[in-house]
């Protein structure tokens, strides 16, 4: 049994959370959090944007589970459909083509 196996097996017995990240790689990940986010203000705006609205059904099957949020403009936050995961994935291979 590998390593992560043998972790996992030792969560699940002991019913405990699986071991946090370790100091240095938290301060990676936001490390590189700061940088997507300078890279990418319209996207960091938008994400931020998304609690000021209440979640939708899908607007294509109506479904409850599993909501996704997508922006066809990131420049524009308050313009966004929901979809539930399947059409949102569908939603992405439209928009690549």
């Amino acid at each position: 049994m590998d390593r992560l196996g043998k972790i996992l097996e030792w969560c699940k017995s002991d019913r405990v959370r699986p071991p946090a990240y370790s100091e240095k790689t938290r301060a990676s990940l936001k490390r590189c959090n700061k940088r997507h986010a300078l890279k990418h203000p319209d996207r960091f705006e938008a994400r931020k944007a998304r609690f000021k609205i209440p979640v939708q059904p899908c607007e294509v099957c109506g479904s409850e589970d599993n909501i996704h949020r997508h922006h066809h403009n990131y420049s524009k936050p308050d313009d966004v459909i929901f979809l539930c995961k399947a059409h949102h994935a569908e939603m992405h291979k439209w928009d690549s083509n």
